[in-house]
């Protein structure tokens, strides 16, 4: 009972720091392209993706990997010494890490003048130096959680994130300033990464060096090296791919996004300007698909217990679609005043409403693939995440030369939709049996959507010129009206019993939200 209620407050953490990392991975965006404008915001989001790709390899990916071959070593018995465990993974790691990081050192040039910037080459060759952190990184948070012990991962991801963090907007002052040039935002982009990821080994040290004082075992035994790079590989790969959806998406937009809208008619720095404003739309999205997925996330394990399965995956599933359906119609109507309040304009505004379906669609997709992978479909899984990709990457050059921004928006969407159909597909043959469409408390569903919308309406349309004036008094009355929505959305729900009590334990302040829910049932009495 012990080791369970530890192993319960470490994954607890873990959850927390994660969500916390997201949260803050979205918000930091908010001043920097206030600091730098669409221009500076557009040379940071042509490093992002390999930043973020880097991150989620040494944070999901290659961890869940190690982790994978710890539980396996420790349940045959072997022990986990630095010669038939640490040297072999690292061996591996670093192997991998060297050929990445040299590749693309070389061809950084080659990258620079695909996507269509050759400004960025230096920032893409000091880039090639964040892939050495991966092995040891990797390996401290896999060998922690294979051990039970979830606060090292969860602590250094945390460092790590508010050093990087802090480091960018530093950064982003000093460019406001004029004292750095534009571009020294995606090297020191790059230097905020290669300092977190050091902080974050060296966290992770601390941890090791501890326990490896209560552990000084020397047993030797034969490494099965095909069977290490195969997990590492494949499996690691592939867990931190579910993770990668929306980056991926940023990805293809790297390399087609800026040739596109030149073709579409802008000059190059408009191009690229364009490309800016498009991108505020991620933070949005982010934020929209950490609320409308990481709640409904945390009813996945129980999946693995195998009781009640059924009911599991439609309360997961339900309860992402209910959350992010809320924060996307409810973004979509005030998008014009959430974009005049974070990006001091409201350019794209049409181009960025359309672009927010994608939280609803990310956090079905994200939700469903998590299940899926839950239950071993690891390569059904792969395989539609990178044909959305590639769905993506095509509709770009059919879409963005002929609609500009809003073209990549449909590109964004359409894959997406691809990837949640096939995955609710998949889900119901193979699993349920279950039809996504009948899961869903349609009544309550719609008059939630239709109550909020016509609350959101009426306070816009009496109130909404009032507040223009100061971006503070805008906050204010966002703010304002966010909640307002977000209680009238959760009233109809809670008047129509359409939440279970296992999805209402997933979500924060339940106490609260219980009594509304004893006081909206009295007051139908």
């Amino acid at each position: 009972m012990v080791k369970d209620n530890h192993l319960f407050r470490g994954a607890l953490i873990l959850m927390i720091a994660g969500m916390l990392s997201k949260v803050l991975s979205a918000l930091y965006r908010i001043p920097l392209q206030n600091l730098t404008g669409d221009f500076g915001y557009y040379i940071y989001q042509q490093m992002y993706p390999f930043i973020g790709i880097l991150m989620m390899l040494s944070l999901y990916g290659f961890p869940a990997a190690v982790s994978k071959l710890a539980v396996e070593q420790k349940a045959v018995k072997e022990s986990l010494t630095f010669i038939n465990f640490t040297r072999p993974i690292l061996v591996i790691l670093f192997s991998f890490s060297l050929i990445l990081a040299s590749s693309m050192f070389i061809f950084a040039p080659d990258l620079a003048k695909l996507v269509g910037d050759m400004n960025l080459t230096s920032s893409y060759q000091l880039m090639s130096l964040g892939f050495l952190l991966i092995p040891l990184v990797s390996f401290y948070r896999g060998y922690f959680q294979g051990i039970g012990d979830m606060r090292p991962t969860a602590y250094s991801q945390l460092f790590d994130q508010l050093f990087r963090v802090s480091i960018i907007i530093i950064t982003a002052i000093l460019i406001s300033k004029e004292i750095f040039n534009i571009y020294s935002i995606g090297t020191w982009a790059v230097y905020a990464t290669l300092i977190g990821g050091v902080i974050s080994t060296f966290t992770l040290y601390v941890f090791k060096f501890k326990e490896t004082k209560k552990n000084k075992s020397i047993v030797k035994s034969k490494v099965p090296w095909r069977y290490f790079i195969n997990v590492l590989f494949m499996f690691g790969i592939i867990a931190a791919l579910n993770h990668m959806i929306l980056l991926l998406l940023q990805f293809a937009d790297v390399f087609t996004l800026v040739p596109e809208l030149i073709n579409y008619g802008y000059n190059e720095k408009e191009a690229m300007e364009m490309k800016g404003v498009f991108d505020r739309g991620q933070p949005l999205i982010q934020f929209g698909a950490v609320l409308g997925s990481s709640f409904a996330l945390a009813l996945v394990p129980e999946i693995a217990r195998k009781k009640e399965a059924t009911e599991v995956i439609k309360d997961t599933l339900t309860f992402s679609f209910y959350l992010a359906a809320g924060a996307t119609l409810g973004l979509i109507i005030i998008l014009p005043e959430v974009n005049l309040l974070l990006f001091k304009n409201t350019y794209g505004t049409f181009s960025l409403q359309i672009l927010m379906l994608a939280i609803l669609l990310g956090s079905i997709a994200v939700t469903s693939n998590a299940i899926l992978q839950s239950y071993g479909y690891f390569k059904q899984v792969t395989l539609l995440i990178i044909s959305m990709f590639i769905i993506k990457y095509l509709l770009n050059y059919l879409l963005v030369s002929k609609l500009g921004i809003l073209g990549s928006s449909f590109a964004t969407i359409i894959s997406l939709l691809f990837l949640c159909v096939l995955s609710l597909r998949i889900l119901k043959d193979e699993l349920t049996n279950l039809s996504f469409f009948t899961m869903i408390n349609w009544r309550a569903f719609i008059l939630a959507n239709i109550g909020m919308a016509s609350g959101l309406l009426i306070l816009k349309y009496l109130f909404g010129d009032l507040f223009l004036t100061s971006r503070l008094l805008l906050f204010v009355y966002i703010a304002a009206i966010v909640a307002i929505g977000a209680m009238i959305y959760l009233f109809f729900f809670l008047r129509y019993n359409a939440l279970s009590k296992r999805q209402l334990s997933a979500l924060p302040f339940i106490q609260i939200i219980l009594k509304l829910e004893k006081i909206s049932k009295v007051k139908s009495r």
